[in-house]
C-alpha cells in the first residue's frame, strides 16, 4: 500500500469531468461553483480518497508546509497555467499547500518579502523574470527561505536552479533546419524582460554564422511567449517574406501613437507618416487651431525620433486640406522640410508640384553647396568666407545637391 500512487488533482478533475481550476475552487470552498458541479467534484474526491486537507492538518499541528509560486503580470497565462498544474500535482503528492502570489510591477524587495512572510511559506518558486531579481534572491537567502529559480540568467550560491541551455537549444534547432536544406530562417523572439529571450536569439545567430548564412533583421520578430503573439509574429513574417513590398504606415489614432516604436521596427517598414485629420479627431483636437498645431509638433517629434532609432528613411508630413491655397501649402511643406521631413502626403495632383518646389533647395542654397564642396578639395575642416566648414557642413551641402536631383521645380498646373 505504501507504494500506491496518491491521487492528484488532475485525477479528480478527470473523474468529475471538470477542469483542474474547478476542482481547486471546490477544495478551497469558493462560492462561484454550481451545486451540481460541486457535488460531482466532492463525489470524485470521496471515490478516489483524495486528501486536499492534508496541508491544513499539518499547519494545525505547527508543521508549515506551504510553498509560494511567485509570478508577475508579464508571465503569460499559458506558461503560468502549466507551472500551476505541475505545482499542484507535486504538492498533492507531498501533502504540501501551493500558494500563488502575484508580485506587482514596481514592488520593492521589502514589499515582496513582506508578502511572502504574510503567506507563511517555507519555500519559494520563482519563474522568469523574477528568477533574475538578484536583490530578491539575496533577501531570501538572508532569511533562510529556500528558493528555486526557473531558467535564471546565471546560477547563484545557495539557489536551486531548474533550467536548460537556452542558447545551445536555439542553436541546435536552427542548425537542424539548416541541415534540412533551409536557408531563409526566421526567429520569433520572446518577452524582452526574460533574459532567456536574448540567449535564444544568440543561439540562432550563432548557428546562422557557423553555417555562413546572413541574418536578415527583417526576419527577427518580437513576441511575448504567448500563443497569440507567436501566431501574429509568424503571420507577419510570412506576409513580409511573400510580398517583399515596402510599407509606409500612417498613424491615425492614439493607439497608433502608443505603438509607434513597435510599428517602426516591423520588417518592411521604410518610413513613417501620420494622418492629421483622423488623428486630430481621435485626440479631440480642433485641427485648424493653434493649439492643435502644437500637439501635432509632438507627433512630428515622435515620428522623427522613432525614424532615427529604427534607421528608417525620413518621415512624410501629413496632408494640407486646402487644395486652392498654394501659398500656404508651400509654407507648410517648407516648414516640414526644415523639421526633417522628406516629403508630404497630397490629396490632389495640383499639390504635387507645389510641394516639390517647396522642398527643393533654393538657387542660393545650391550655389552655396557647390561653393563649399568645390573649396573642400578633400580637406577635413577649413575656413571659407569667414565661416568654419567641417564634416557636418559638407554633409548638409551634399544633401542640398541630392535633393535637387529628385525635386525638379515645375509650375503648378492651374487647369487641374
Amino acid at each position: 500500500m505504501s507504494n500506491q500512487k496518491l491521487p492528484t488533482i488532475r485525477d479528480v478533475a478527470a473523474r468529475a469531468g471538470v477542469s483542474v481550476m474547478t476542482v481547486s475552487r471546490v477544495v478551497n470552498k469558493q462560492s462561484w461553483v454550481s451545486p451540481a458541479t460541486r457535488a460531482k467534484v466532492e463525489r470524485a474526491i470521496e471515490e478516489l480518497n483524495y486528501a486536499p486537507n492534508a496541508t491544513a492538518r499539518a499547519l494545525a499541528g505547527g508543521d508549515d508546509r506551504r510553498v509560494a509560486l511567485l509570478y508577475r503580470s508579464s508571465t503569460t497565462s499559458a506558461y503560468l497555467g502549466e507551472l500551476l498544474l505541475g505545482g499542484l500535482d507535486e504538492a498533492a503528492r507531498h501533502h504540501l499547500h501551493l500558494v500563488v502570489e502575484q508580485c506587482e510591477m514596481g514592488a520593492s524587495v521589502e514589499e515582496v518579502m513582506a508578502q511572502i512572510a504574510q503567506a507563511r511559506v517555507s519555500g519559494v518558486i520563482m519563474p522568469p523574470p523574477l528568477c533574475d531579481w538578484d536583490e530578491l534572491t539575496e533577501a531570501l537567502t538572508r532569511q533562510g527561505i529556500p528558493a528555486v529559480a526557473i531558467a535564471p540568467d546565471q546560477g547563484r550560491a545557495g539557489l536551486l536552479v531548474v533550467a536548460i541551455d537556452d542558447r545551445q537549444a536555439a542553436s541546435d534547432m536552427t542548425g537542424h533546419l539548416i541541415e534540412l536544406g533551409h536557408r531563409r530562417i526566421g526567429f520569433i523572439q520572446g518577452n524582452p524582460q526574460h533574459r532567456s529571450s536574448a540567449r535564444r536569439l544568440e543561439g540562432y545567430r550563432q548557428a546562422m554564422a557557423a553555417h555562413g548564412l546572413p541574418v536578415d533583421d527583417d526576419h527577427i520578430v518580437e513576441g511575448d511567449f504567448s500563443y497569440r503573439s507567436g501566431l501574429e509574429a509568424a503571420e507577419q513574417l510570412l506576409r513580409v517574406s511573400a510580398t517583399g513590398k515596402m510599407m509606409i504606415p500612417i498613424v491615425e489614432s492614439a493607439l497608433g501613437l502608443d505603438a509607434l516604436p513597435a510599428i517602426a521596427r516591423v520588417p518592411g517598414v521604410v518610413r513613417l507618416t501620420y494622418g492629421r485629420l483622423d488623428l486630430g479627431l481621435d485626440l479631440g483636437l480642433d485641427v485648424t487651431s493653434y493649439g492643435a498645431e502644437r500637439m501635432f509638433d509632438q507627433v512630428r517629434y515622435s515620428l522623427l525620433l522613432q525614424t532615427r532609432l529604427s534607421g528608417l528613411a525620413a518621415p512624410l508630413e501629413s496632408v494640407f486640406s486646402n487644395i486652392e491655397d498654394s501659398e500656404r501649402l508651400q509654407h507648410y511643406a517648407r516648414t516640414a522640410g526644415n523639421m526633417g521631413f522628406a516629403g508630404m502626403l497630397c490629396i490632389h495632383p495640383k499639390q504635387v508640384a507645389v510641394v516639390h518646389t517647396a522642398l527643393a533647395p533654393t538657387e542660393e542654397e545650391l550655389a552655396w553647396a557647390r561653393h563649399v564642396l568645390d573649396a573642400a578639395d578633400g580637406r577635413g575642416a577649413f575656413r571659407l568666407d569667414g565661416e568654419m566648414i567641417d564634416a557636418p557642413v559638407m554633409a548638409r551641402a551634399r544633401q542640398f545637391l541630392s535633393l535637387s536631383a529628385w525635386t525638379t521645380p515645375t509650375k503648378p498646373d492651374a487647369d487641374r
